[in-house]
């Protein structure tokens, strides 16, 4: 026997709903002042958005918000800098990113070369030790 299915409808929330809250989650990120007037914020994925100084300042002590500067709250969001909600809902796209970014250390060198002496007679183009026999 199979079950009935009851029939859903979707309802759509209302706007103020999808508005942002203000309150936000920091992601990782670095940063470094280039000039006395600006600063660079780097996120994890290499997105990177110049800003006025002190702009790291009031991030970091939740200063910013939306309502303030709209366009600054929705780059640091696009860039993955800060979230509105403590699950990052797009952690599947910063995961991919990031994997993307640090897929060549898969392939990385096989060949390692070591020196286990400075007394060695070959003379190979790629070694930094001088050739000296042994009874110098």
């Amino acid at each position: 026997m199979q079950p009935t299915l009851a029939r859903m409808t979707r309802k759509f929330n209302d706007l103020s709903t999808y508005a942002p809250t203000g309150s936000y989650f920091l992601l990782p990120f670095r940063f470094h002042v280039l000039t006395p007037e600006k600063e660079v914020l780097v996120s994890e994925v290499g997105d990177y958005l110049l800003v006025p100084r002190g702009t790291v300042a009031r991030l970091v002590e939740r200063e910013l918000s939306y309502a303030e500067d709209p366009d600054l709250y929705a780059d640091l969001l696009a860039g993955f800098f800060i979230t509105d909600a403590p699950e990052l809902p797009l952690l599947d796209v910063l995961a991919t990113r990031y994997r993307t970014k640090k897929a060549f250390l898969e392939n990385f060198t096989a060949l390692h070369i070591f020196v286990v002496t400075l007394r060695c007679e070959h003379t190979c183009h790629y070694c930094q030790v001088s050739r000296v026999t042994a009874d110098k």
